[in-house]
This record gives structure tokens, C-alpha cells and sequence, in this order.
């Protein structure tokens, strides 16, 4: 009697343990793609670094069963910081408004770190920034990786056109200037104080 009860109960040791869990969502999207003790876990960084919160959240690195940002480049894969590469790992987050080319991105359009340099490397880059609102350097140079002024609609939509009478590009200035008089007949020197004519020396708006 006792040796057939025995078996069953056995036999239900073998069978009767916990199925391990599907980790195929678990790894998909936060890398945890080992199943140990009944938990999915991340035990490899090429786990994470396939993962869909590695792409969107920067959690590339596993640490203590999970994925997490441990370093810079664990950041650059962030979602956020693919279009102007400006972040960084800061208190175990990544941070969008502390890369070194945070400032010079939002100011001059150099938004790619390139050998410890920040560079102008797409018009998009120079386009959002303030230096193309500000005096019309919109567009990205392939020589030097900077930004520069190749249109004149680019300086007639600029503050200094409005502010300055610098309306319009010269060839080979590569900045908005005021180089006829109707640049300056709308702008804030005419108006003011009558400097209506483009000075064809300073290319400011004189009287």
C-alpha cells in the first residue's frame, strides 16, 4: 500500500513542478531573458542591448537580474538623444541637458560629438537652432561642420532682420548683412532713427 501511494507522489515530483515561464516578452522589451527560480532575469548585457527599452530607455546593462544605463554610450541609444546626441549618464538616469554638446547644439546647430568636437553634421541641426532664428545660419557646411548662411530667405527670416536690416547674403560673405537699401527700409534702425541705407563698406543700415 505504501509503495503505491509512493509512486504517484513521485511521479508528480517529476511532473508536478512549476513550468518555467515565457520570457519572450519580458526579453523582448526590458532584455530579462532568463528564466531563473520561477522569475525571468537579465543575466547577459546582449539581452538588454537587444531589448526595446535598451533603443528607447538606454537600459543596455545587466545588473542584478535587470537592465539599467550604467555608462554615456548606454544613453546614446536613448530614443531622445538620437537626434542631437546631447546626452549623458547622470545619478543612474539619462540625461538630455548635460552633454558636452548640449549648449552648442542649442545655440549654433553642433550637435554631434565628433572626437571631443561638437559639429554642425545636418541642416536639421542647424535649423533648430538659435543661431539660424537669430541671423540666418541655417544650413550645415560639409568643409568645416559648421553652420552658415546660403539664402537669403534664411536672412529675411531672421530677427536681425528686423532688428538689424540684415536681410540678405552676399556671396561668399556667408552671413546676413545689409546689402541692399530695402533691407534696411523695413527694420528697426530705419524706423527708429533713420538709418535707411545699406552701407556698402560696413554693410550696416546708415543714414
Amino acid at each position: 500500500m505504501r509503495a503505491t501511494f509512493a509512486l504517484p507522489f513521485l511521479l508528480c515530483l517529476a511532473s508536478c513542478a512549476a513550468e518555467p515561464p515565457d520570457c519572450t516578452p519580458a526579453c523582448v522589451v526590458q532584455g530579462r531573458c532568463a528564466a531563473v527560480d520561477g522569475r525571468c532575469t537579465a543575466t547577459q548585457d546582449s539581452g538588454c542591448a537587444a531589448s526595446y527599452n535598451c533603443k528607447e530607455s538606454g537600459q543596455c546593462t545587466a545588473v542584478d537580474g535587470k537592465c539599467i544605463a550604467t555608462q554615456d554610450s548606454d544613453c546614446a541609444t536613448h530614443s531622445n538623444c538620437k537626434p542631437s546626441d546631447i546626452c549623458s549618464l547622470v545619478d543612474g538616469k539619462c540625461s538630455f541637458e548635460t552633454g558636452p554638446c548640449y549648449t552648442a547644439c542649442k545655440d549654433l546647430g553642433w550637435c554631434t560629438a565628433v572626437d571631443g568636437e561638437c559639429l554642425a553634421t545636418k541642416d536639421s541641426d542647424c535649423a533648430a537652432s538659435s543661431g539660424c532664428k537669430l541671423s540666418g545660419r541655417c544650413t550645415h557646411t560639409t568643409g568645416d561642420s559648421h553652420c552658415t548662411v546660403t539664402k537669403d530667405s534664411d536672412c529675411a527670416a531672421s530677427s536681425h532682420c528686423k532688428t538689424k536690416g540684415y536681410c540678405s547674403q552676399g556671396e561668399g560673405f556667408g552671413v546676413c548683412l545689409a546689402f541692399k537699401d530695402s533691407d534696411c527700409a523695413d527694420s528697426d534702425p530705419c524706423k527708429e532713427s533713420g538709418r535707411c541705407t545699406a552701407s556698402t563698406l560696413s554693410h550696416d543700415c546708415v543714414k
